[in-house]
């Protein structure tokens, strides 16, 4: 009875064994799924959380390659907005979606993003911020695009590298019509042909997100 008993919990072992490497496989190609055109996701920042749910910054399978050119669209909601007046919230860019370029695929070195930024608990801009590896340390680009933005806008937003010429940023309230464009001087940056999609929203940088923060974005072009 000893040998039978020992038997059958050897074999439930082995089953609880091939279930966990399953549940890994399941997980682990859930997460390398990569988004396409025409698709739309909603992203969830918890509260005291930086990064999207699910996309840690050790991990890099949430980088896929892209185009020099991304279109996506964002819908302005609720959870968005937050209270300026806290200190550390003042001069932050939120970052919605860009993209990172170069070998090196580091973001704070080479890469260009669409953001947010609240001016009070009911006013938010679009606007976009630049890195690039002809910078000082630390340097950054910054600047706005669209202003008052509200709850239910539907924004439209394109990112392009346009190498030379180039980073072109471009965002159009599609309930309003409000339309800004502009080029930002890559100051001497040389041209890069490798670009990675930078897909979830970041709140931040030194403050976290105060409550919890949804987006939803569809991908227009990738």
């Amino acid at each position: 009875m000893n040998s039978l008993q020992k038997i059958i919990g050897d074999l439930l072992k082995q089953i609880s064994f091939v279930l966990i490497k399953i549940s890994f496989l399941v997980v682990l190609f859930a997460s390398c799924e990569k988004i396409k055109e025409g698709e739309c996701n909603t992203y969830i920042i918890h509260q005291g959380e930086h990064y999207s749910e699910g996309y840690s910054p050790t991990e890099k399978q949430f980088l896929q390659d892209c185009s020099p050119q991304i279109v996506f669209t964002i819908t302005i909601n609720e959870s968005m907005f937050y209270n300026p007046e806290i200190v550390g919230f003042q001069n932050g860019h939120n970052k919605l979606r860009g993209f990172a370029c170069g070998s090196e695929l580091n973001v704070n070195q080479y890469s260009a993003r669409t953001t947010f930024r609240c001016r009070s608990i009911s006013e938010m801009d679009i606007g976009f911020i630049v890195h690039l590896p002809s910078l000082i340390a630390d340097e950054l680009i910054l600047g706005f695009l669209l202003k008052d933005v509200q709850i239910g806008d539907l924004i439209y937003c394109v990112i392009e590298d346009k190498n030379s010429q180039g980073f072109y940023f471009s965002a159009e309230n599609q309930n309003t019509g409000e339309f800004v464009d502009t080029l930002v001087d890559k100051r001497g940056a040389g041209g890069v042909k490798k670009h990675k999609l930078l897909e979830a929203p970041y709140f931040g940088g030194h403050e976290s997100a105060p409550y919890e923060m949804y987006f939803e974005i569809c991908t227009i072009g990738l």
